[in-house]
C-alpha cells in the first residue's frame, strides 16, 4: 500500500470533510438601496438558476491523517525574463485589457485556452514597458504578477516562474495582505501548470487567509480545486468547490457558478472512468512547544518567542527557543506574539511590543478586543496588522506600527476584510471604509445585516490569477 501524500505544515486550516455534500443552490437576493460603494457598485442581479451543481456520490470512509512534510525542494531555479519577441505594446491600459480578455476553460484539462496569442503578446509587451518605468514595490509586484499570467497562458513556464517569484518578493516587502495573497496565488498557478503540485498546493493554502474578502477567497478555492483535479484527488476538488460557493452564498455570482458546474462535470466524468482517487489530505498542526525551565508559568512559542514568568517575579519576560531572555521582565500581562507583535500590559494600560522588545504602541488603552466579521476574536493583531482597542468604553483601530487608524469613538467595532463595522451610541450597526469614512449609515439592528450590505457593495470583478 502506498503511503498517503503529505503537505508541508503551515498555519491551521479548516478541516476538509471526507464526504462532500451536494453543492447548494444559490439564488440572487434583493439588492439594497443605492449606497456609496466600497469598490464599485453591484451589477443588476441575474435570474437565478434552479441548481448550482450536481451532487457527487462519494463512499463514506474515514479521513486519512497525514503527517507534516519537509519543505518543497524540487522546484528548479530559472533565469529572469528577457523579452525576445518584437510584439508591439497594446493600445490603452494593458491591465484592463488582460482583465477584460476571456480565456475559456478546456472541459477536460480545466486550463484556460488562448484564442489570440498575438493579443496576449501585445499585452505582455505593454506590461514590460510599465515594469521598467516604476520602482514602487507594490506596483512592481502587481505588474510582474500579471506578466507572469501572460507567460503562463502562452506556455512559457520558465519566465512565468521567474516573474511570479519576483512578484511575491516585492509583495511581501509591502506587508499588504491582499497583495501578498494575489502574488502567491499567481505563483501557485505557475507551479500547477508546471506539474509542481506540492509547491502549488502549499502556496494556495498560504494565500487563502481567512481575513481576505469572500470573493477573493472563493476564487482561490476554485483554483485549488483544479490543482486537486490535476492530481486525481476528486473528493478534495469537490470539497474546495463547496467552500467557494459557501463564501458567496449571499451574492449571486454567475461566473463562479458557471465555473463550478464545468469543474463538477469534469470531476464526474473522471470519477466514472477511474474513481475518486485518494481521500482528502489534512493538515496536522505541530504541537506547540512550551519553554523548558524553572518557570512558574509559561506560554507556547509564537513567532520564535515565548512569554515566561518566574516564581520570584510576577512580571513576564520573553525567551527564545534556547532559553535566552530576549525581552526583559516588566509586563503585568501579555498575549502571544502574532505576526511579529504582541499585546502587553503595564500598570498604565495595554500597548504592544515587537519581537525585539521595541514599544510599537503606547500603554494607553484599557484592553485589546479584536473582533472579526466571521465571529472570531484574535489576541492582539490580525494578519493584516490591525487591532481593535478600547479606551473609556469606546473602541477604535490601531495598526502594528502604532498608528491610530480609527479613534476610540464607537460602542462596538469589528474588522471586516474591506471595512470596519461600527456600533453607534444608539446600538445600531453601520460601516466605515478603510480610510475611516462612513459608507453605511448606522441604522441596522444586527451585525449580519450590515455585513450583507457590505458584501453587496463590493466589486464583483474577479482578480486576474
Amino acid at each position: 500500500m502506498t503511503p498517503p501524500a503529505t503537505l508541508p505544515t503551515a498555519a491551521p486550516a479548516p478541516r476538509v470533510e471526507p464526504t462532500p455534500r451536494a453543492l447548494p443552490s444559490h439564488s440572487p437576493a434583493p439588492v439594497p438601496a443605492a449606497t456609496p460603494a466600497v469598490q464599485a457598485a453591484a451589477p443588476e442581479p441575474t435570474p437565478a438558476v434552479e441548481a448550482v451543481a450536481r451532487p457527487v456520490e462519494v463512499p463514506a470512509r474515514p479521513p486519512v491523517e497525514v503527517a507534516p512534510a519537509p519543505a518543497v525542494t524540487e522546484v528548479p531555479e530559472v533565469p529572469a525574463y528577457v523579452p525576445t519577441d518584437d510584439a508591439v505594446p497594446c493600445d490603452g491600459d494593458p491591465e484592463r485589457a488582460l482583465a477584460e480578455a476571456r480565456f475559456p476553460l478546456d472541459p477536460v484539462t480545466l486550463r484556460e485556452t488562448v484564442s489570440d496569442p498575438g493579443q496576449l503578446r501585445s499585452i505582455r509587451a505593454a506590461l514590460t514597458s510599465r515594469i521598467s518605468d516604476t520602482s514602487d514595490p507594490g506596483t512592481r509586484a502587481r505588474l510582474l504578477g500579471l506578466r507572469a499570467v501572460t507567460h503562463r497562458l502562452l506556455g512559457e513556464y520558465d519566465p512565468a516562474l521567474s516573474d511570479a517569484r519576483l512578484a511575491v518578493e516585492h509583495a511581501e516587502s509591502t506587508d499588504q495582505l491582499r497583495r501578498i495573497s494575489l502574488s502567491r496565488a499567481r505563483l501557485a498557478r505557475v507551479h500547477q501548470w508546471r506539474g509542481e503540485h506540492r509547491a502549488a498546493d502549499e502556496l494556495y493554502f498560504q494565500a487563502n487567509s481567512t481575513e481576505l474578502p469572500g470573493p477573493l477567497r472563493a476564487s482561490l478555492f476554485t483554483h485549488a480545486s483544479r490543482s486537486a483535479y490535476d492530481q486525481g484527488r476528486l473528493i478534495e476538488a469537490a470539497t474546495y468547490l463547496e467552500r467557494a460557493l459557501e463564501l458567496r452564498r449571499l451574492t449571486y455570482d454567475a461566473e463562479l457558478i458557471g465555473e463550478v458546474e464545468l469543474v463538477l462535470d469534469a470531476i464526474a466524468e473522471r470519477a466514472t472512468a477511474v474513481g475518486f482517487g485518494p481521500m482528502p489530505r489534512q493538515r496536522i498542526s505541530p504541537e506547540q512547544r512550551v519553554p523548558d525551565g524553572d518557570y512558574a508559568d509559561a506560554q507556547p512559542y509564537r513567532d520564535g518567542l515565548a512569554w515566561v514568568r518566574r516564581a520570584e517575579d510576577d512580571d513576564w519576560m520573553a525567551v527564545d527557543p534556547d532559553g535566552r531572555v530576549v525581552i526583559s521582565a516588566g509586563y503585568d500581562d501579555v498575549r502571544p506574539f502574532r505576526y511579529g507583535v504582541a499585546a502587553v500590559r503595564r500598570a498604565s494600560g495595554w500597548g504592544a511590543v515587537d519581537t525585539r522588545g521595541k514599544v510599537m504602541l503606547s500603554f494607553s488603552y484599557d484592553q485589546f478586543c479584536t473582533a472579526l466579521a466571521d465571529g472570531r476574536y484574535v489576541e492582539g493583531f490580525t494578519e493584516e496588522g490591525l487591532a481593535v482597542v478600547e479606551r473609556g468604553g469606546r473602541k477604535g483601530v490601531v495598526d502594528r506600527t502604532g498608528r491610530v487608524l480609527i479613534q476610540p469613538a464607537y460602542r462596538g467595532l469589528v474588522i471586516h476584510p474591506v471595512a470596519y463595522l461600527i456600533v453607534s451610541a444608539e446600538h445600531r450597526w453601520g460601516a466605515l471604509d478603510r480610510r475611516g469614512d462612513e459608507i453605511i449609515e448606522p441604522v441596522f439592528a444586527s451585525r449580519a445585516e450590515v455585513i450583507e450590505h457590505v458584501e453587496r457593495m463590493m466589486s464583483t470583478a474577479r482578480p486576474v490569477l
